[in-house]
């Protein structure tokens, strides 16, 4: 005797992602880039003391960055396609702890700086890293 399922068949999730959510998920990806390569000039420009503007600068910066990774996880976590991507996913949420830790030490300030300049270097790892994973994504 066997046993028959009452479940109601599922519909096969694609492999392959639409076209918009690729090229939005490589976007995402090169904005984060960018916005973690470019702290270090908004940093070097206050801590030498030439620009004034810059702490604002890399305040926003850091910001703008983190909205872009939570974006992009929206856009990861939107799409089977790549939430079946276990390194993207990953990636992304690893990104995202250490963006928080990073923000937040910056914010405390002080000899915060000694952690939060190591895991800036850390975090351009990441995103290099993650940015090469987006655009081998389908």
């Amino acid at each position: 005797m066997t046993a028959t399922s009452t479940a109601a068949p599922t519909t096969p999730v694609p492999a392959v992602a639409p076209a918009a959510a690729v090229t939005a998920l490589r976007v995402f990806a090169v904005l984060l880039l960018l916005g973690v390569l470019l702290q270090p000039f908004f940093a070097g420009g206050f801590l030498r003391g030439t620009f004034d503007w810059a702490v604002t600068a890399h305040e926003i910066g850091a910001n703008a960055t983190f909205g872009v990774a939570l974006l992009e996880g929206l856009l990861v976590l939107a799409v089977p396609a790549f939430r079946r991507d276990k390194a993207l996913l990953g990636g992304l949420v690893g990104i995202g702890v250490l963006l928080t830790a990073i923000i937040g030490l910056g914010y405390v300030g002080g000899d915060a700086v000694t952690a939060h300049v190591p895991l800036a270097v850390f975090v351009a790892i990441a995103v290099t890293h993650h940015a090469q994973s987006a655009f081998r994504s389908r």
